[in-house]
């Protein structure tokens, strides 16, 4: 019985020690201003749209083979491939994306690819595109 009396007394000490240490007499003093510089973000915001058309059996249709900066912001190259008897038309919708994944930027491209034909394509947006950039696929239709 000893042993949780002791136990009992020092949490009750600990405790009010714990609680005077966080109270101060006298008036309540201001807010301190944070002394931290602001980051500014460079990353721009996305306002592109959000609803991408997607159709998985046309993506294997599509391989992008670059995605670099251009004097304007970014470009996804890439070609289209259709192995059938007929021909498609295909909308192709690029992301770029900051090393994060955060969506900075969109493009779209269109393609009438012949059957057994490869063709050649190309995306590009124009934007403020930070040097982790990087293009993802988003979208076949």
């Amino acid at each position: 019985m000893q042993f949780y009396s002791r136990t009992t007394a020092a949490i009750v000490v600990a405790s009010a020690l714990a609680l005077s240490a966080c109270s101060h007499g006298g008036a309540p003093t201001k807010p301190h201003s944070s002394s931290s510089p602001v980051v500014n973000n460079p990353t721009p915001r996305y306002s592109g749209p959000t609803s991408i058309p997607n159709k998985v059996d046309l993506r294997k249709h599509v391989t992008m083979t670059s995605c670099a900066r251009t004097a304007t912001g970014w470009a996804a190259s890439g070609t289209a491939a259709v192995a059938g008897s007929q021909g498609k038309a295909l909308l192709s919708t690029i992301f770029c994306i900051t090393g994060k994944g955060t969506v900075t930027a969109s493009a779209s491209t269109r393609a009438a690819v012949a059957p057994h034909k490869i063709r050649t394509c190309r995306a590009a947006a124009a934007f403020a595109a930070p040097g982790t950039t990087r293009c993802v696929l988003r979208g076949v239709a």
